[in-house]
């Protein structure tokens, strides 16, 4: 009788090691798509660019090159779809990592929306009416890194609120280029890609920083 308690609970401990071992591997799967998304983001740019042919990317904007008509169109909105789906799934394991630290999930909306929005985008391509309506969207993800610093307030937090600032200075920066007023309009024109790339930077920071940090926590 002992001896089968003991086998018992032997296997019981594997069991329940097994099943730890295995989220914490979901989780890590989930969140390094945050990196593979943000990667892949780039990456259409440089491919999708090349094959439209005419762009420049100091002056031209990330939906150029998958506006109606052009011939990066449909690689570009394959990639974004990819992309998409990568970051719904980051935001999956952003979501799961939270609540086993018991922490706000708040700051994790705002990813969600993001790449929710960026579907839209890539179903709604420029010269679509719905084009900017879908654009507007993924604007939300700039509160990501503001709510992160007020509902994690844990010194376990320290560093990804140091990184949530940093891309909050981004995002100021980009904000301040374009809406500032102090800039000549022929300059925006001529380099409203490079703004527009300023603010894809501050996501794509905080992204990958997400990523790595709740990656570790994973493991714990």
């Amino acid at each position: 009788m002992y001896g089968l308690k003991f086998w018992d609970l032997l296997f019981d401990q594997q069991e329940k090691k097994l099943m730890k071992d295995t989220r914490q591997l979901t989780a890590k799967l989930l969140l390094f798509c945050g990196t593979a998304s943000t990667l892949l983001f780039w990456l259409n740019t440089i491919i999708s660019a090349r094959v439209h042919g005419h762009y420049d990317h100091i002056s031209g904007t990330i939906s150029e090159l998958g506006a109606i008509g052009t011939r990066s169109q449909h690689l570009f909105f394959l990639l974004l779809l990819l992309t998409a789906l990568l970051g719904i799934l980051f935001s999956a394991g952003l979501f799961l990592t939270a609540r086993k630290m018991n922490c706000s999930i708040i700051p994790v909306i705002p990813v969600l929306i993001f790449f929710l929005a960026n579907i839209c985008v890539a179903f709604f391509p420029l010269g679509n009416p719905l084009h900017p309506v879908a654009g507007q969207f993924t604007e939300v993800v700039m509160l990501g890194p503001l709510l992160s610093m007020v509902f994690w307030r844990d010194k376990i937090f320290f560093s990804i609120r140091c990184l949530s600032l940093a891309a909050l200075l981004i995002f100021i920066t980009a904000l301040l280029l374009l809406l500032a007023g102090w800039l000549p309009d022929a300059y925006l024109q001529t380099h409203e890609g490079l703004i527009q790339r300023i603010f894809h930077a501050g996501w794509s920071f905080w992204f990958i920083s997400l990523s790595i940090f709740f990656s570790k926590q994973a493991n714990q």
